[in-house]
């Protein structure tokens, strides 16, 4: 508890609080609460609360929740909640919420919600909502994804993708609501609102398709297939 400097090693046995420096690790077998700084890890075996800074990796085996910045990577076995920045990737076993920004990418077993920007990829596997930048990828696996949605390369999930989506490359959803832009592909097996590319594919429209190519399953046999504009109400 307090101020702890050091210049190897801050460690506790059991809990941490306070203000806690050191060169190289500062390591908490317990919870990590206040602001903890490292040159290399950040390292809580319980929860992690308050600023936590470190060279290379800020890490905890529960949940983290505050200001996190590292210079390669973030990782919480459980939950985050608040700021996450690092050099290469955030990481959480759980639900990602807040501000999360990464060099490469941004990851959580959960849900993410929140600003997410990522350079390569962005994926939550519980579902993705809120405002998401990504430069190849935002994905998840069968949960939604919501929001403002903005990539170069791929939206996909087996689940559905709504509200404003654009992708350099591909938008690929069984349900696909609101606006999607994708120069390239749409695939979807129902569209309700307005696609915007070279091919858009929908087995069921709801809405507008503007294209090179249009493609509405539910239209007439001679309507289904259409240059430039396609439409169903």
């Amino acid at each position: 508890r307090g101020i702890n400097v050091a210049g190897l090693g801050t460690v506790a046995q059991g809990d941490m609080a306070g203000i806690n420096l050191s060169g190289l690790g500062t390591v908490a077998q317990g919870d990590m609460a206040g602001v903890n700084l490292a040159g290399l890890g950040t390292v809580a075996q319980g929860d992690m609360r308050g600023l936590n800074l470190a060279g290379l990796a800020v890490v905890s085996q529960g949940e983290m929740r505050g200001i996190n910045v590292a210079g390669l990577a973030t990782v919480s076995e459980g939950g985050t909640a608040g700021i996450n920045v690092a050099g290469l990737a955030n990481v959480a076993q759980g639900n990602m919420t807040g501000l999360n920004l990464s060099g490469l990418a941004t990851v959580a077993q959960g849900r993410i919600r929140g600003i997410s920007l990522a350079g390569l990829a962005l994926v939550g596997n519980g579902g993705v909502s809120g405002i998401n930048l990504a430069g190849l990828a935002i994905t998840s696996d069968r949960a939604p994804i919501s929001g403002l949605n903005l990539t170069l390369g791929a939206i996909e999930t087996n689940g559905p993708v709504r509200w404003v989506s654009f992708a350099g490359y591909k938008v690929d959803s069984p349900h696909v609501q609101g606006l999607s832009i994708n120069p390239i592909r749409l695939k979807a097996v129902d569209l309700t609102g307005v696609a915007i590319g070279i091919f858009n594919w929908a087995r069921e429209l709801r809405g507008v398709q503007i294209g090179l190519l249009n493609y509405a399953g539910n239209n007439e046999p001679s309507f289904r297939l259409l240059p430039i504009l396609n439409a169903h109400f």
